[in-house]
């Protein structure tokens, strides 16, 4: 009877450990789930941010060169006209 009692309480002893330490495994792992959830999100925003802050970039750049192109026609048809009359 003695060593019936001491084989439960052993695999009782083992069988609370082996859910706390189950337990625990799951806690870490939902912890880690939701760092890496919070970096992807982290990094989505700077991706997004960064292709905002090109797009700009972009705009800003088209809009010189279609100045550029612009006093570049005047002078082209100004030097035209001068020389039309030469």
């Amino acid at each position: 009877m003695f060593i019936n009692l001491a084989i439960l309480t052993y695999f009782c002893y083992h069988g609370y450990r082996l859910i706390d330490l189950t337990t625990r495994h799951r806690a870490e792992t939902e912890m880690e789930t939701d760092r890496l959830r919070q970096a992807q999100m982290q990094a989505e925003r700077l991706l997004e941010s960064r292709e905002r802050a090109n797009r700009q970039k972009q705009k800003g750049m088209e809009e010189t060169v279609s100045v550029h192109l612009a006093v570049c026609s005047v002078v082209f048809n100004e030097l035209i006209d001068f020389f039309s009359f030469v």
